[in-house]
């Protein structure tokens, strides 16, 4: 019972965290820290990119105001994404985060295979 439990826990957060898209309902809570700590390799965000409102500022650097668990989380799965997109050319808009949350639905189902079951 327990793994289940944290196989639905862990399924959660990561539908919370990969069908944020940019300037969607969230404008870019989770995925501006995903682009900083992989791009920058820092959960500082980058000051030239815009940013969502909830941000708070420490020494001069803006950070996100959610818990560093989900990015990290999300973390290889856009690396991943954004070298293959590199390597075909597909640059950041709404194609690209299309093409991350359409990886973020197979990652799902293969994740939770029970929810295939039509029986």
């Amino acid at each position: 019972m327990k793994a289940i439990s944290l196989k639905i826990f862990i399924s959660v957060c990561l539908l919370i965290v990969l069908h944020v898209a940019p300037d969607g309902p969230q404008s870019g809570r989770f995925t501006d820290t995903v682009r900083a700590l992989v791009d920058f390799g820092t959960f500082a965000l980058p000051k030239d990119v815009p940013h969502h409102v909830d941000v708070v500022q420490i020494k001069g650097q803006l950070y996100s105001v959610i818990a560093p668990g989900l990015p990290i989380i999300l973390a290889p799965l856009y690396w991943v994404y954004r070298n293959l997109a590199s390597i075909i050319g597909l640059p950041m808009n709404d194609v690209f985060w299309g093409g991350f949350n359409g990886i973020s639905l197979i990652f799902y189902i293969i994740w939770n295979p029970e929810l295939t079951n039509l029986d």
